[in-house]
């Protein structure tokens, strides 16, 4: 898979509305270049017996696959991939038999498990970069052999996108869910000519993000960031930021409930 075909999903991400199809658009690109059959996000904190599996095939489509629980606390968990202790490159993207050793992976009971719920011998586990515990990203299943160094080279190569798209999803999602009625903003956003990435600026703003601070969220140049500013202010008719963040309170753009912020 070529790096112009992940800038184009990288750009298909930025003009996408609605959170929930920002994960097909990575997930058909991870399994295909990962050469995986089934991926599963990991991008919450689960416990042993928490939090939601949901395993997607590469047609970008999510799996009706019912687990065993001993299988779904193997996944929550994140065995092998526990703690950035294990390994000098806690972050960069391993296979379990690469991490622990072929030989003992293959003899273990995860591999066992995997292979009797999901039909599947090998998992990668690609991080979030940055984040503070490797199993929070993604978790790519694949049958038979393991994992080349191509499909690992793929799968560093990705990171950055996997990582600005979950981002993104957790800024538009928190967007959405604040506006009344929830999920409301989109028409107003499209009729000031806004794009997702701009209005992710935009609720980032309102929280009392500086410039340099909603790069780092964004893990863009603070340019890129003052570049969406310009075009902000410019949409919405205003000169600075407390202009910007009250005309979009008083529009409907950003929840009322922020209008003592900023």
């Amino acid at each position: 898979m070529s790096d112009s075909r992940l800038a184009e999903v990288a750009v298909a991400a930025l003009h996408e509305w609605d959170p929930g199809e920002l994960w097909p658009l990575i997930t058909a690109e991870l399994l295909r270049g990962c050469g995986g059959e089934l991926l599963i996000h990991k991008t919450q904190e689960w416990t042993e017996e928490s939090g939601v599996l949901c395993p997607w095939a590469r047609e970008g489509t999510q799996e009706d696959i019912r687990l065993e629980p001993s299988t779904e606390r193997l996944i929550r968990t994140g065995h092998p991939f526990i703690s950035p202790s294990q390994t000098p490159n806690a972050h960069r993207p391993v296979t379990a038999a690469r991490l622990v050793g072929e030989r003992s992976w293959r003899g273990g009971e995860a591999a066992h498990l995997l292979h009797t719920s999901l039909g599947t011998r090998h998992v990668l586990g690609l991080p979030l970069p940055g984040s503070a515990r490797p199993l929070r990203g993604a978790l790519v299943y694949r049958p038979r052999e393991d994992f080349t160094d191509a499909h690992l080279d793929f799968a560093l190569r990705a990171q950055p996108l996997l990582s600005g798209i979950h981002r993104q999803s957790e800024i538009l999602s928190g967007w959405h869910a604040g506006l009344d009625p929830a999920g409301s903003g989109t028409d107003l956003a499209a009729a000031y000519r806004l794009t997702p990435r701009e209005t992710a600026v935009l609720a980032l703003l309102a929280d009392t993000l500086t410039a340099p601070a909603i790069a780092r969220r964004l893990r863009v140049s603070v340019r890129t960031v003052h570049k969406h500013l310009e075009n902000i202010y410019r949409k919405l008719g205003t000169q600075d930021r407390l202009a910007t963040v009250l005309k979009a309170q008083r529009s409907g753009l950003l929840p009322a409930a922020r209008s003592g912020r900023g």
